[in-house]
């Protein structure tokens, strides 16, 4: 019976915290040619910036990790918008962009640049 108890309250508190905390909704990538710059707008709507938001971000070129980033605190309520410089991207290079939430989960996009 215990047993059942203390699975119950742990199978709660999981429920609890994945409606609590989230990972980014959705990430949209650009990538400029011209400036070699990356921008990745990470839709992640959260009620306070300070204590929930977008803390790493890790960039991967043709599957090799070649920036991290990592945040204090996200930039708006409901997103994070940030540029990365990527120098030597040609075209059909494959960029992965990894968003993790502070509290829990993570989400990833692609784009191939033309």
């Amino acid at each position: 019976m215990k047993k059942q108890i203390l699975f119950s309250m742990i199978a709660i508190l999981m429920i609890s915290m994945t409606v609590i905390a989230h990972a980014p909704k959705k990430i949209i990538l650009t990538f400029d040619k011209a400036t070699s710059t990356l921008t990745a707008d990470m839709i992640h709507k959260v009620k306070d910036v300070n204590a929930h938001y977008i803390s790493d971000v890790t960039i991967y070129v043709n599957g090799e990790e070649v920036k991290v980033a990592t945040f204090e605190k996200q930039a708006e309520i409901l997103n994070e918008v940030s540029d990365f410089k990527l120098e030597g991207i040609k075209a059909g290079d494959e960029i992965k962009l990894v968003a993790k939430c502070n509290k829990f989960g993570k989400k990833s996009a692609k784009i191939v640049v033309e």
